[in-house]
């Protein structure tokens, strides 16, 4: 999906259609964001929709994973 979003912003932008663009550009990140948080840090799909539109969330959210893992690895 963020692949075929890029594509259109891209051929939107080519059109003039800025504003279009800029918007399905912002849903390309979004998603590729979200799949790099999801792919990287195993995040369930509750937490992912809690981070909502909000990338500082789903980091946040990594943040807390990162360290519950840490803290259950060393006991």
């Amino acid at each position: 999906m963020a692949y075929a979003d890029l594509a259109a912003a891209k051929a939107l932008y080519n059109k003039d259609f800025f504003p279009q663009s800029i918007w399905l550009l912002q849903q390309a990140v979004e998603k590729a964001h979200k799949f790099l948080m999801n792919s990287g840090f195993n995040l369930d799909v509750v937490t992912l929709k809690k981070a909502g539109h909000n990338p500082t969330n789903s980091i946040k959210a990594t943040e807390i994973t990162t360290k519950e893992a840490y803290e259950a690895f060393g006991e």
